[in-house]
This record gives structure tokens, C-alpha cells and sequence, in this order.
């Protein structure tokens, strides 16, 4: 009541509010120069309102899917924890990482960033063996250690807001299937036997085929054939390059100035 009642008294909206409304005028006015002159303010302002309505769409699906992958999970058992335990001492992340078993079908997957968990459905535990099961907690772990989540979120966020440029999705795709694949040359570098690792693999793809949010990583995840290839084949075999680095710093560069 209070604020209603300033606003129609003609007291001086908030700070920050004023400096907001300055910035997005004078975007529009900028944009207004730019654009030809056969497309007037209102356009520009229809076009606002739809890209402002797309960008919270999709940050809103976003959110909706990751507030689904959450829950409280039941405490693991004590064959969850050695096995977690194991995969550690072959690939030590520097923060503290714990197991969870789900009912649900849907994982595995590595939820969290700072204080990550590995969730594992209990249906899963029971259909590999003692040695794929450690695989794929290895999986997890190495996107952990390589802070994946942060990494796709922050691209996540960056589609968000540019959703209409379809290069966009398509980068954040390809980046996906090379975070999988980095984490499946740590898992292999690390002493896991490649026939051993990829049938783990196909066993979580053939029972959990769900898709998971950005933001969370999960090991049935894009270019499972290629994947399955490189590691039967020896494709994680050829010595590091910084080619690849560079070239996902430079597209993640292009995903953040090519739309600005």
C-alpha cells in the first residue's frame, strides 16, 4: 500500500528501478537508430516483449526441470559407499562428493557444483557388476572434478537469453558431447578396462534413457555411438592437444558476443 500510494503521490520510484528503466529506454532508442526507419518504436517494442517473454519461458523450463531432478534421497547403502569410496581413490576431486540412491528411472547423474551428489537409481546398482558400477561413479566424478555443471549452466543461461539464434543450441549441443567425452577419457586414463566401461555404458542407456537438465550431468548423455566407438577403438588413445581447448574457449566467446 505503501508503494501505491508513493507512485501515485509522485514520489521518485527506487534507485535501481529508475536506473533500469534509463537503461532499457535507451536500448531501445539504440535500437530504434539502428533498425530502418520503416520499423517504428512500436515494432521495436513488440519485438522486446517477445524476446523478454521467450528468455522467461525458457529460463522457466529450465528451472521447472531442474527443481524436478531434486528431491530427498534415501541414504545410500553401504555397497553405494565402497564402491564411491574406490572410484575416489583412482580419481580424487577436490571437493567433497557424496552418493545417493533414487527410485526414480532417470539418472545416473551429478547433481550440485559445489557440494555435488552423485545419484544412482537402485535399479541400476543391481544390473551392473561391482566393476561397471564403479565406472560409472567414475564417470560422475570426473564431472565434478572438471566443474561441468558450472560450465553448462553458465552456457545454459546465455541460450536462455538468446533462444531465437539457433547456432545457440546447436554450440551448447556439441559442447555437451565433448564434456562427455572428456570425462570418458579421464575414466579410461585412470585404468578402467574399455569393454568393462562401455558395457556399463549401454547397460544405464538400456534401462535409463532420460534426458537430463543443463546443469546437471548425466553419463547416458549426446553421441553415444561415437562415444562407444572411441572407447572400444582406442580413440582416447592420442596424446593431449590444446586444439580442442581452444577451440571451445573460442565458441563460447562467439555464443556471448556473436548475439550481444
Amino acid at each position: 500500500s505503501s508503494g501505491w500510494s508513493s507512485a501515485r503521490s509522485g514520489t521518485p520510484a527506487a534507485p535501481w528501478l529508475s536506473a533500469a528503466v534509463s537503461r532499457v529506454s535507451a536500448v531501445l532508442s539504440a535500437l530504434g537508430s539502428i533498425l530502418p526507419a520503416s520499423v517504428g518504436p512500436h515494432t521495436v517494442r513488440v519485438l522486446a516483449v517477445i524476446w523478454a517473454a521467450g528468455t522467461a519461458a525458457t529460463l522457466a523450463h529450465w528451472c521447472l526441470r531442474l527443481r524436478g531432478a531434486r528431491g530427498a534421497f534415501p541414504p545410500p547403502t553401504v555397497a553405494e559407499e565402497s564402491a564411491l569410496a574406490e572410484a575416489l581413490s583412482l580419481l580424487p576431486v577436490p571437493m567433497r562428493v557424496k552418493v545417493a540412491a533414487s527410485d526414480a528411472e532417470n539418472g545416473p547423474a551429478l547433481h550440485g557444483i559445489w557440494r555435488p551428489v552423485i545419484v544412482v537409481p537402485r535399479a541400476l546398482a543391481g544390473a551392473l557388476s561391482r566393476h561397471e558400477f564403479r565406472a560409472v561413479l567414475l564417470h560422475e566424478l570426473a564431472h565434478a572434478r572438471r566443474l561441468d555443471n558450472l560450465a553448462a549452466a553458465l552456457i545454459h543461461s546465455v541460450v536462455c537469453m538468446f533462444w531465437f539464434n539457433p547456432l545457440l543450441w546447436f554450440v551448447e549441443s556439441w559442447l555437451d558431447g565433448q564434456r562427455e567425452r572428456a570425462c570418458d577419457k579421464l575414466v579410461l586414463h585412470v585404468g578402467i578396462p574399455p569393454r568393462v566401461y562401455a558395457a556399463g555404458i549401454l547397460k544405464v542407456c538400456r534401462l535409463l534413457v532420460v534426458g537430463a537438465a543443463p546443469g546437471v550431468s548425466a553419463m547416458s548423455g549426446p553421441h553415444l555411438k561415437t562415444r562407444i566407438e572411441s572407447i572400444l577403438g582406442g580413440g582416447y588413445e592420442t596424446p593431449n592437444s590444446y586444439a580442442p581447448r581452444v577451440l571451445i574457449a573460442a565458441l563460447g566467446l562467439l555464443m556471448t558476443l556473436v548475439p550481444v
